[in-house]
């Protein structure tokens, strides 16, 4: 079935909370850049700072970065260390301010969606990463266990949510976004430690967003992150925790009222001497909520240890409150060696497992779900059946039980409806390696995508989807249901097989179970059919539309309303697409045409433009002549098309109207810039006596008629024609 989405363009608004835009406040960016040799005052890519301590340490002075006057950190490849010697002192982040790693540190780069992010997120380049580095003296032994003896002078707390009084607490206007976090190490020495990559103190609270978390240890709890106390969320959306090491919570441990939400991503390979291989939610209550996130290859109960929950483990033991959510998620391929609950164990708790698949997890017993002192709500998942020869053995549902030995009995263990065992046909499966632990090196990896002939495709429930509270895909709508899977394709995609699932209004494409969407593909070259794909670029699994589209003419700030292109010599427009293209358009396949009235398009005029490609994701489009007047005109709506025919691309469509500019680039805007000029502008914000309009009386708006003329006149409300997402008379 075909599927077309329609954005509006516009200015993107900086999300300083989920849910809410803040579209008032002012936004300062200052940047980093290890190799910067400028004047280092952060003013410019040139003039980076080299230390990110010192942008912080100016981002902290509360007169520079405020709730009216928001910051972001823009910060280049390569390796940042909190401190020269002390392994004390971390990362602290900010309220009001927001870090974006990623950048190659050019002048080019004036949209935050054109960062270059690495495209593999368990590896550690800082050619290609922002690294955060625990390794402060510069001994780590290659490809070192994350508690190796060379590790011992790391920082404690490579990044640190901070508590009062040796600082303010943070809101969710903290921002850690495009970061690998590296090689932090904390032995346990005081109190309550724990968090060598990521520790969250008091009531403090962030988004982490585009993260890895790789190789720290934590003597005690989270070897990857940490958050002892916190009753407040904190938001971990398309993150990597992976090959951490830690008393309990080898990935992460969250203690007295642990309400952490994570959203599509990955908890691969940690390690627990203890109990939690991957995740361990323990105490105080609290609604953590996990959902299309692979949990794989983690273990409980290393080094000789019994331990629990090989891929999550919940304990509530204080008052029985903890309520863990986990919906589309892959938990597969854990370990809890000598104890309970290979892929979740349960205890004195609650655990809601809805749309997933808990699959060739190991235990003592309890091999995928451990609940015998908890409560386990399975629904439209599949859990691996582990009945046995036993004369009595629990069960997922009472079909799993073999029919002989004779008196084989079997009890679901399980409330709940929409289940199945079958295997879930996993592209590839993992394995452990000779040394039989996972999160080791000799590890196979595996692919937990669905191969076409899983039973797991169109086999959820629509109705379990939750609401996307982080807003995964940054449309600013946290009231639909979950719109991306782990790898960041549409959710809700009709494969051609029998729904054995469930509906929900608005929703009539039944939900996968997994963290992985399946895709159909129909022919190498069959692009247009809805479905698509293009099994040799790559391998059955389908690229959706473009994610984001920023309107860029000559790099100017983007427009008031929402939806306007300013008119300029040689226009560009910057379609951002949330995975790779594998072509540029050819002639024909990305139209440009004016909306006309009652859902009609006007000619193509596409030739007057050029396409490339920029860093993998974005497609540029730039006008090709001098004068804006031969293409685009003044106050008339255009749209941007995919008919179907650009290879490994869906069908889209992208609408803007064109407003008047500084076409001749003199720095005004006049008579000469188009045919007629209004003689009053409108004023912007806070404009007070430097009015927009014709003081002299020369029908032109310049220098003359005020100090400063902006190069563009702002958007003027100019609606759509009829027909085009409009109601026609």
């Amino acid at each position: 079935m075909s599927r077309k989405q329609k954005l509006l363009i516009g200015a993107q608004a900086f999300l300083i909370g989920l849910g809410s835009a803040h579209t008032l406040a002012a936004t300062t960016i200052k940047y980093v850049k290890a190799s910067a040799s400028g004047s280092n005052d952060g003013s410019t890519w040139a003039n980076a700072w080299t230390d990110l301590q010192s942008a912080l340490s100016w981002a902290s002075n509360t007169s520079n970065c405020n709730a009216s006057n928001t910051c972001q950190l823009w910060v280049a490849h390569g390796t940042y260390k909190p401190s020269a010697s002390s392994s004390s002192v971390s990362f602290q982040l900010l309220s009001n301010v927001a870090l974006y790693g990623g950048f190659a540190g050019t002048d080019s780069e004036k949209v935050l969606e054109q960062r270059p992010l690495d495209s593999d997120p368990y590896t550690i380049d800082d050619s290609v990463d922002s690294v955060l580095s625990g390794d402060i003296d510069s001994n780590d032994a290659s490809g070192s266990a994350p508690d190796d003896s060379t590790r011992a002078g790391n920082s404690r707390n490579v990044v640190l949510l901070p508590t009062l009084p040796s600082a303010p607490e943070t809101d969710l206007s903290a921002v850690l976004d495009g970061f690998t976090i590296y090689g932090g190490y904390e032995p346990g020495e005081a109190g309550d430690s724990g968090g060598g990559g990521i520790r969250i103190n008091g009531s403090s609270r962030a988004i982490f967003r585009n993260c890895s978390v790789l190789s720290n240890y934590a003597k005690n709890g989270g070897g990857g992150v940490y958050s002892p106390e916190s009753p407040n969320a904190s938001y971990f959306v398309y993150c990597t925790i992976a090959y951490n090491k830690a008393g309990h919570g080898g990935a992460l441990a969250g203690k007295g009222h642990p309400p952490h939400f994570i959203y599509n991503s990955q908890i691969v390979g940690n390690q627990a001497l203890d109990d939690g291989g991957g995740l361990s939610l323990t105490e105080g209550g609290g609604a953590p909520h996990i959902v299309n996130t692979l949990i794989a290859r983690n273990t409980a109960g290393v080094s000789g240890f019994g331990g629990s929950g090989g891929g999550i483990f919940i304990n509530d033991a204080g008052d029985n409150t903890l309520a863990v959510t986990t919906e589309n998620c892959t938990i597969a391929f854990n370990k809890a060696s000598g104890g309970v609950g290979g892929g979740v164990e349960v205890e004195f708790a609650s655990a809601t497992i809805q749309n997933s698949i808990v699959w060739s997890n190991e235990a003592s017993s309890g091999a995928q779900i451990g609940n015998s002192v908890g409560t386990a709500n399975v629904a439209y998942s599949d859990v691996q059946g582990h009945c046995s020869s036993a004369t009595s053995q629990s069960c997922t549902i009472a079909s799993d039980c073999p029919t002989s030995p004779p008196n084989q009995t079997c009890v679901p263990s399980f409330s709940g409806s929409g289940n199945i065992t079958a295997d879930p046909k996993f592209i590839t499966s993992a394995a452990k390696g000779t040394d039989g632990i996972w999160g080791t090196s000799d590890d196979t990896v595996g692919n937990m995508q669905l191969q076409s002939t899983s039973p797991c495709i169109d086999a959820g429930s629509n109705v379990d989807v939750l609401a996307d509270e982080v807003d995964v895909d940054q449309n600013g709508n946290i009231t639909e249901k979950v719109p991306r899977d782990l790898i960041k394709d549409l959710r809700f995609v009709n494969a051609p097989v029998t729904d054995t699932g469930q509906t929900a209004t608005g929703y009539p494409h039944v939900v996968d179970m997994g963290a992985y969407e399946y895709r159909a593909c129909s022919s190498d070259s069959d692009c247009d059919n809805g479905d698509e794909c293009h099994p040799t670029c790559f391998s059955g699994i389908c690229y959706p539309g473009p994610a984001i589209a920023v309107l860029d003419p000559n790099n100017l700030p983007e427009p008031q309303n929402n939806h306007s292109l300013w008119r300029l010599s040689k226009n560009i427009i910057r379609i951002h697409f949330l995975t790779s293209l594998q072509a540029v358009p050819g002639a024909g396949e990305v139209l440009i045409q004016e909306l006309l009235t009652n859902g009609a398009f006007g000619s193509d005029i596409s030739s007057k433009f050029t396409f490339a490609v920029e860093n993998g994701t974005t497609l540029k489009i730039q006008q090709t002549g001098d004068n804006a007047s031969d293409s685009l005109q003044h106050r008339h709506w255009y749209g941007i098309r995919n008919v179907g025919d650009w290879d490994c691309v869906g069908n889209f469509e992208i609408d803007y109207v064109v407003q008047e500019g500084d076409v001749n680039d003199d720095g005004k805007v006049q008579t000469p810039d188009a045919q007629a000029v209004y003689p009053k502008i409108p004023c912007v914000v806070n404009c007070g006596d430097n009015k927009r309009e014709d003081v002299n009386g020369d029908q032109k708006i310049q220098t003359n008629d005020a100090q400063a003329v902006y190069p563009r006149i702002p958007s003027l409300e100019v609606l759509k024609p009829c027909g085009h997402g409009t109601t026609c008379p």
